[in-house]
């Protein structure tokens, strides 16, 4: 076998890894929301589309929707590509701020990473870190977020969720394309490399097959 052929079966080996890690990379992404905010974000989104009445009615009528929905484990909030806070209402002294710019750096890098995450995504599942300003703790949480390209708002469903819990879920898919990586590799390299000499009995199979 020549060493074209060895190079394109290594080749062909590092695409089919690569395309791996991006269908994981786009699977972890993909939003599993409870019915409660799916049923939300339906709703905001024929309210955006919703032409019988003025822009400003309908900013009014979804900030009122966020206002007086209230999710089980979680907070809804609202905030713009600018990184300012429309509408929080569980933490209304945040309202109308520019928070990529906030004196707490906690605050400022997760919402620069909102921000950055709305524009290149425009749905996606985002980690951030959250300090409450009544407290010390720096907090974990996880936001589904959904660009109203309309408006250049951002509807965001964020819910706590615990260091462990992200390590072992980060440690779980890196370890699963580590395996799959080294599998397809294997196989490839068997079937291009006159290296691995497979046993007479599997040679005689592949000849009838």
């Amino acid at each position: 076998m020549t060493y074209r052929s060895k190079g394109l079966g290594i080749i062909a080996s590092l695409l089919l890894t690569l395309l791996a890690v991006t269908a994981v990379s786009q699977a972890a992404t993909i939003p599993t929301l409870d019915d409660k905010t799916k049923t939300l974000v339906q709703t905001v989104e024929f309210i955006v589309g919703d032409l019988s009445l003025s822009e400003f009615e309908r900013q009014r009528k979804v900030l009122d929707l966020i206002a007086q929905t209230h999710l089980p484990q979680g907070e809804l909030f609202v905030y713009d590509t600018q990184g300012k806070m429309i509408l929080y209402p569980q933490h209304p002294e945040l309202n109308g701020r520019i928070l990529t710019s906030h004196a707490n750096p906690v605050v400022a890098d997760s919402f620069r990473n909102l921000v950055k995450s709305a524009y290149a995504m425009g749905e996606a599942v985002v980690t951030y870190h959250w300090q409450p300003s009544s407290s010390h703790q720096i907090e974990t949480h996880t936001a589904y977020i959904r660009r109203l390209d309309n408006w250049n708002w951002v509807l965001a469903a964020s819910s706590p969720q615990s260091i462990t819990e992200i390590e072992a879920t980060t440690s779980w898919w890196l370890v699963a394309l580590v395996v799959f990586g080294g599998v397809m590799t294997l196989l490839l390299a068997i079937v291009f490399s006159p290296i691995f000499v497979l046993p007479q009995r599997f040679r005689t199979v592949f000849k009838r097959g």
